[in-house]
């Protein structure tokens, strides 16, 4: 399934009213201009945003934005996503907690804000069409 290049054509995954949720999907990227972006929200309303692949594909990173317009990053990690390939992506939000692997390697396993993170993800690239398949959720 290909996902578009600007975030009202993101994927949306689950529902804001869950307070748990576990996804797994495969996604190609097709260049290395930007990233993967996965959106997460929490009950407070703070956006966090998931990029792996930022800086022209060197690192992963995972962002928080108030509704101040505040930016934080919340965690890092080195290491890029290899283009023209399927990859696995798997995302756990379990309360105040969000874990993040891609393949078997877990990048993340972090707090996030202050509140706890709902159950709605969306998916997608800023920059560039994403393909998207085998999508699971618990």
């Amino acid at each position: 399934m290909p996902v578009g290049d600007s975030e009202e054509d993101f994927l949306v995954l689950g529902d804001a009213a869950w307070r748990e949720v576990e996804t797994r999907f495969q996604v190609c990227r097709r260049n290395q201009v930007d990233g993967l972006t996965i959106v997460m929200k929490n009950t407070a309303g703070e956006r966090f945003r998931l990029v792996l692949g930022a800086k022209c594909n060197s690192t992963h990173e995972l962002v928080r934005e108030t509704g101040a317009g505040i930016r934080q990053t919340v965690c890092t990690a080195q290491g890029g996503t290899e283009i023209g390939r399927w990859q696995v992506v798997r995302l756990q939000c379990r309360a105040h907690r969000v874990k993040v692997w891609l393949g078997q390697r877990l990048l993340f396993d972090c707090a996030g804000g202050s509140a706890p993170f709902t159950g709605r993800i969306q998916v997608g690239s800023l920059t560039e069409r994403l393909y998207v398949r085998g999508i699971t959720m618990k």
